[in-house]
């Protein structure tokens, strides 16, 4: 939490600063849990009684955010870390609840974006706080956990973070396969030498894997400290499932991690190919600055405005010379060529 002094009254008032630009109102879905099924009812059925699933969506709205956790006795230190952004992904248990903050990693037309999403269990309730209003991963999670061979579907509420962190999991490999792509038209363009290669796109495709890591490394974490915890409110069974999102996260991680390597040989290569590329520039105009050297000295010489010059009166003079030229020039490229420097 914030605060900021409010000259009026001569008070401290906390505020939530939220640290993007943009601005939604929320929205709230709520899924109930019922026998056999999540059911989505209306925000207004909702009762302290009932237990199930809340998504909050939208984090500029921070009054809403506010007046929500101060209803569900959420601490406002909480809540300040729901509405950054750029919140690094932690584990954080405390007094009959677990606060988990992760980051998304979300695929639109072949780019990469960052998208964070906060989780807060309770026993009775869990709320998903999302700020991207018009994904599908909301839909995907009622399709998935409605499924009829679902193990969830019957199961306590607990077992929703892992099929979460599931669909959030699958959003990793989504990027890691746009890397994937991105890496190999890379290193292909390298190979061929092609000219449109721009060393800058690698260096971008390079911070781009860095980002993602920054992501999904303190993600593994999180996930680790939830599974080493002596909590109670997570049984043995549900830490085996945490434990596979664990696992499938460090998978994960493992690849990115060759990517990394991958790019960054591809960068040095390019870098090479490119010094090399000028050294033959080079190499060719000192090849023809070095024959032009005796050329130019030649015609230097009888260039000179003496009078007596006992060249200046030959016949052939002229002819002469320029065979001299030509011949010195001729020399000086097959020696050139005999020592492969052309």
């Amino acid at each position: 939490m914030r605060f900021f002094f409010s000259g009026k009254k001569k008070e401290f008032r906390g505020h939530l600063l939220y640290s993007g630009d943009d601005f939604n109102k929320a929205q709230i879905t709520f899924l109930k849990k019922e026998q056999d099924s999540y059911e989505l009812k209306n925000i207004e059925q909702y009762s302290d009684e009932d237990i199930g699933i809340f998504f909050f969506k939208s984090l500029s709205d921070t009054e809403s955010i506010m007046r929500y956790g101060k209803e569900n006795n959420i601490s406002s230190f909480l809540l300040d870390d729901i509405v950054n952004i750029n919140q690094r992904p932690k584990a954080q248990f405390g007094e009959g609840h677990l606060f988990l903050s992760l980051r998304r990693l979300i695929v639109s037309n072949d780019s990469v974006t960052f998208s964070p999403i906060s989780i807060y269990y309770d026993t009775k309730r869990i709320t998903f706080f999302v700020n991207n209003e018009n994904d599908d991963l909301i839909t995907n999670f009622i399709n998935r956990i409605n499924n009829n061979r679902s193990p969830f579907r019957t199961s306590d509420i607990i077992y929703s973070i892992p099929l979460i962190l599931d669909i959030i999991t699958s959003e990793y490999l989504n990027a890691l396969d746009v890397i994937s792509i991105e890496s190999q038209d890379a290193e292909i363009k390298v190979l061929d030498q092609e000219d449109d290669v721009d060393p800058k796109d690698i260096f971008f495709l390079k911070k781009k894997i860095y980002d993602m890591r920054k992501i999904i490394r303190p993600s593994k974490e999180a996930l680790y400290s939830i599974i080493r915890s002596d909590e109670k409110m997570i049984g043995k069974s549900e830490k085996n499932y945490f434990y596979e999102i664990y696992e499938n996260i460090t998978q994960t991680l493992e690849h990115l991690e060759v990517y990394a390597d991958n790019i960054r040989s591809i960068y040095e290569l390019q870098l090479t190919i490119n010094g090399n590329r000028l050294n033959e520039i080079m190499k060719t105009i000192s090849v023809i600055g070095t024959i032009f050297i005796p050329l130019t000295f030649i015609a230097g010489i009888y260039g000179m405005n003496f009078e007596f010059m006992p060249e200046l009166g030959f016949k052939y003079g002229y002819p002469v010379a320029v065979v001299v030229m030509i011949v010195i020039a001729l020399f000086l490229l097959a020696w050139f060529k005999k020592r492969k420097w052309i």
